[in-house]
């Protein structure tokens, strides 16, 4: 079935006349043929998401896909397609870049008429969506009583997706559809049949204009053809993928082009050759920033459906120079006391998303605690910063003098983490330059004071971790150090100085266990290790293993931080929402349910509301981060479940009220008990 039908997009008539006079077009047979032909391109259905019906036209949304499907169970069905009316839906995409399966994007956007393509801004806070022309969920119909298709845009918000309006550029008299955001917001196109244009469908544009936008403006008979020219992406290097009909040297049905929008008028559209392309009909087309991988649609034989979504690896790059979007930066990592260069530095270079999170990686670990004087069964959710990402590899090594070449993305927020033995880890936040060029940033590494200590109490009869252990260390002309094992037995500290070092370990119930560390070589670099075994009674009962979470396990969240009066998270204060998410991505059958509160200060009605919006905003931050809407149940308590006196009318420290101001995470369904590390 030809998709441009299927979304009906030819009205009667369209295709007949051109509106100008005609442009002939001559492409030549070199074209991308040899970019994209050949062996090396790798072209696979996402069967994980492929339905019998038609699922097309993927867009990249934070670390996932949302792409449009007629799959929806009960509702109205389009007697002209046969199909029930188009919806968005969200995929997480795994580490290897496969999309998983889906779930409804929006209830918010998602309504019982045709929703999609859509196209989002690059922090992904601002969505661009094709729907039928409508007016609060009634159609409208142009004089002939046929309804047009209308662009939308919505902001995301703690709510969801809210203040959906329609473009100034649209009309009930023509169809303005399919947009595609430029990089830098400044630039929507899409495809109109609207008067002007040299076919049935052309591709047009509108510029960034204060808070409104431009005329639209025609992409001319070089781009434009007679026939129908859809589905444009414009890739954050220039290049402009769309599909059309009425090109030249096209294999059949709707083909796959690329134009270079950075040359102007002189620019050539490009035909993709095979297996991008078929003889049918081929379309929605997205690539990544490397222009290595992507995904497009097509109805081509031996699919799941009606139409398919297809995955693609390049043996290289259908974007061309990048250098245009790239700051190339030297970095020099150097000692912060002596300021001499620190050789042989390992640099990895994470660039952020729109929250100040990493995109697929969690910098902290799970570790939970149970209060003392929590009587509920509630935990608290305590970050242990993860020794290695995924940094089995550097991105770059530093040389001897501390100096390495990197190239990083324009106006682009990076966390730059810093290796060295002998020196702390060094985090530092970057921002990089708006504009193309060269320049240098400097990492001050802090060496080590101390001789880091790492070690594990076990009971020697059976192997197992002693938590709740003290840990005595003691030297001569040293003060002596305290430590307390945690539920794994582990324990660290920083030994101050140069000396064998005695260590003991008690524990009720256990004849103390006693070894010996040595620092005499003055080798910050190296961590020492230690096991300290304890002979247990024999009255001694075994060590209770820690809980595991289960259904009804309830997780306190005490460190999201939002600006005062709102309910926004602050950029890069996640970071417990982070392994959350972690957690429920390596557990895909659980859903929670997610509660806010606040302190008692403001009325009791604006908490409440306030309580909520925070709630939806924790909510959409997982949701972001691949976690499945119909998982998560959110709202608000406000200040009805207080827990300390901090009440109206009762003078508290700023610390008091903290206690009262949480969020908490209640599981409602785990099917299996999930194994955690606890902490004391």
């Amino acid at each position: 079935m030809k998709i441009i039908w299927s979304l009906l997009l030819f009205l009667a008539g369209t295709s007949a006349v051109a509106q100008q006079s005609e442009s002939p077009k001559k492409i030549g047979k070199d074209l991308l043929y040899e970019k994209t032909g050949g062996k090396g391109i790798q072209v696979s259905n996402a069967t994980a998401i492929n339905t019998e019906h038609l699922d097309f036209s993927p867009a990249w949304y934070h670390d996932g896909l949302v792409f449009i499907s007629s799959r929806k169970r009960g509702g109205f069905v389009d007697p002209k397609i046969g199909e029930r009316f188009f919806q968005m839906y969200f995929s997480r995409l795994d580490p290897n870049g496969a999309p998983v399966k889906a779930e409804v994007f929006s209830t918010n956007l998602n309504t019982q008429l045709h929703e999609g393509p859509v196209s989002f801004s690059r922090a992904g806070d601002r969505i661009y969506f094709t729907s039928n022309n409508q007016r609060r969920g009634v159609q409208r119909t142009d004089a002939s009583g046929r309804v047009r298709l209308r662009i939308f845009t919505a902001q995301n918000s703690p709510q969801g997706w809210t203040a959906i309006q329609s473009m100034p550029f649209n009309s009930d008299e023509w169809s303005t559809m399919h947009p595609s955001l430029s990089h830098d917001g400044e630039r929507l196109y899409f495809s109109s049949d609207r008067p002007g244009g040299y076919g049935g469908y052309d591709l047009w544009y509108v510029r960034k204009a204060g808070d409104g936008w431009s005329e639209p403006v025609n992409m001319g008979p070089v781009v434009n053809s007679e026939g129908n020219e859809v589905f444009p992406y414009i890739h954050p290097g220039g290049n402009l993928f769309f599909s059309s009909d009425g090109l030249e040297d096209g294999p059949g049905g709707l083909d796959i082009y690329s134009v270079n929008t950075e040359l102007g008028e002189d620019a050539t559209p490009q035909v993709l050759a095979e297996p991008y392309n078929s003889s049918y009909d081929d379309f929605g087309f997205i690539i990544d920033d490397a222009g290595l991988r992507g995904f497009f649609s097509s109805d081509r034989p031996g699919g799941v459906g009606k139409d398919d979504i297809y995955t693609f690896e390049a043996h290289y790059s259908l974007v061309g120079d990048m250098s245009e979007l790239t700051v190339r930066t030297a970095l020099q990592v150097v000692d912060e006391k002596t300021g001499q260069p620190v050789g042989e530095a390992h640099v990895y270079i994470l660039p952020k998303d729109a929250y100040g999170g990493i995109p697929g990686e969690t910098l902290y670990e799970m570790e939970v605690l149970r209060p003392e004087s929590a009587q509920d069964g509630r935990l608290k959710l305590n970050l242990v910063r993860k020794k290695s990402l995924r940094l089995e590899s550097p991105d770059l090594v530093c040389d001897e003098f501390g100096m390495a070449l990197g190239t990083l993305r324009t106006d682009q927020e990076y966390l730059i983490l810093v290796e060295k033995p002998g020196y702390q880890l060094r985090e530092q936040d970057y921002h990089s330059p708006a504009q193309p060029g060269a320049h240098t940033l400097t990492v001050a590494m802090t060496p080590l004071a101390c001789f880091p200590l790492e070690g594990v109490v076990l009971n020697q009869k059976t192997g197992e971790p002693l938590g709740q252990a003290t840990i005595q260390i003691s030297a001569p002309d040293q003060a002596a150090i305290t430590a307390v094992s945690d539920a794994q037995g582990k324990f660290s500290c920083c030994l101050p100085g140069t000396a064998n070092y005695a260590l003991s370990a008690e524990k009720e119930g256990y004849i103390p266990g006693r070894t010996r560390v040595n620092t005499s070589d003055g080798n910050y670099a190296e961590t020492r290790k230690a096991e300290l075994l304890l002979l247990p009674f024999h009255s001694t009962p075994p060590e209770k293993a820690p809980e595991p979470l289960t259904t009804g396990s309830v997780i306190v969240l005490e460190n999201l931080y939002y600006d005062y009066d709102k309910s926004t998270l602050r950029p890069g204060s996640a970071a417990e929402l982070d392994v959350v998410a972690d957690l429920m991505r390596k557990n895909p059958e659980m859903e929670i349910e997610l509660t806010a509160h606040t302190d008692c200060r403001g009325s009791e009605n604006y908490n409440l509301r306030l309580s909520e919006s925070r709630a939806f905003s924790a909510r959409n931050y997982l949701i972001s981060r691949g976690v499945q809407p119909a998982r998560i149940n959110a709202g608000g308590l406000g200040e009805s479940q207080l827990r300390n006196h901090c009440r109206d009318g009762v003078t508290c420290t700023e610390e008091e009220h903290a206690v009262n101001r949480r969020t908490e995470i209640r599981i409602t369904r785990l099917d299996q008990p999930v194994e955690v590390r606890y902490g004391q």
